[in-house]
């Protein structure tokens, strides 16, 4: 009984230890960096993209957080951190039907997002063969990227500094537009050899740079 017991402490205690040492990473703590993000060119992004609950750490073996600023970001993905970044209850959209093909594709933590993006058109499909498809493991580029937010945004622009770009001419047609508005906007910038790289599988680090410098032109971004 008394092994039961001191058991049932020990797993109480590391539980309680284990939420000491989330709060103090995400609420601004000594340890409110995420160790794979110090000295990043998105630093201060990705901290406020913590700190703000929109996107999220991982933790290695040692106990670390991790932001993982180099990873790609899947469509899935892509689709929680949109609705967490509006401010959406997804639990309003736990019981909408997509009918996708492939909703099974998607991994069990990330349905509620994907069903909410859906269910608010936010994010498009793909209809082939009568079937539809969400694409939930695609890595997303950063045209489509651009794309999906420029349809949030309520900003009237002149697209200026577009042509500065030697591949812009390489975007993908339908989404050219809404890429011209963000890059007006300063919302996505281009590389230092002068390309926008529209097909690039976007980074989780040029995602929260995204979001920080929309967040800190004031704009709320509204579906």
């Amino acid at each position: 009984m008394k092994k039961q017991i001191s058991l049932s402490l020990i797993l109480a205690l590391s539980v309680f230890a284990v939420t000491l040492c989330a709060i103090a990473i995400f609420s601004g703590g000594s340890g409110s960096l995420p160790t794979d993000a110090e000295d990043n060119f998105a630093e201060k992004a990705i901290v406020s993209a913590c700190k703000s609950g929109y996107m999220s750490c991982v933790y290695s073996e040692a106990g670390d957080a991790l932001f993982l600023p180099d990873e790609t970001v899947s469509r899935a993905e892509f689709a929680e951190v949109l609705v967490k970044y509006l401010g959406i209850k997804s639990e309003k959209y736990f019981r909408y039907e997509t009918n996708l093909s492939d909703i099974g594709d998607t991994p069990d933590e990330l349905i509620p997002y994907v069903k909410t993006v859906c269910a608010l058109g936010l994010m498009g499909t793909l209809k082939e063969n009568g079937r539809t498809y969400f694409l939930p493991l695609e890595t997303i580029s950063r045209q489509e990227a651009a794309y999906i937010i420029g349809a949030l945004t309520k900003k009237v622009v002149s697209n200026s500094n577009v042509d500065l770009f030697s591949d812009i001419g390489d975007t993908y047609l339908p989404y050219m537009q809404n890429v011209k508005t963000v890059i007006s906007l300063e919302y996505m910038i281009g590389y230092p050899d002068g390309t926008f790289r529209p097909e690039r599988n976007i980074t989780r680090a040029e995602l929260a740079l995204i979001l920080f410098r929309i967040k800190e032109s004031g704009e709320k971004l509204k579906p």
